[in-house]
């Protein structure tokens, strides 16, 4: 996300708890978001009843990988 392209990505339910986990420790998430040249905004579905759009667990998928990274299949399915 940090890298651009980043519209229509959604974390899975374990990413979004680590996630959450990391935002909270804001002097590691400032030091990150440094490293990686962008801060990374948080948009939490307030509702809790708009469901993400078709595809989009492979769309990130897709995204991590053309990133360069690893995508740990365990917390994606």
């Amino acid at each position: 996300m940090a890298r651009g392209g980043a519209a229509g990505l959604v974390p899975s339910g374990p990413v979004d708890a680590g996630w959450h986990a990391l935002i909270g420790n804001t002097a590691i998430y400032a030091e990150l978001c440094a490293r990686l040249g962008a801060f990374i905004h948080h948009y939490p579905d307030v509702t809790g009843t708009e469901a993400p759009a078709l595809g989009w667990r492979e769309r990130t998928m897709a995204a991590i990988e053309a990133a360069g990274f690893d995508v740990c299949q365990e917390l994606w399915t």
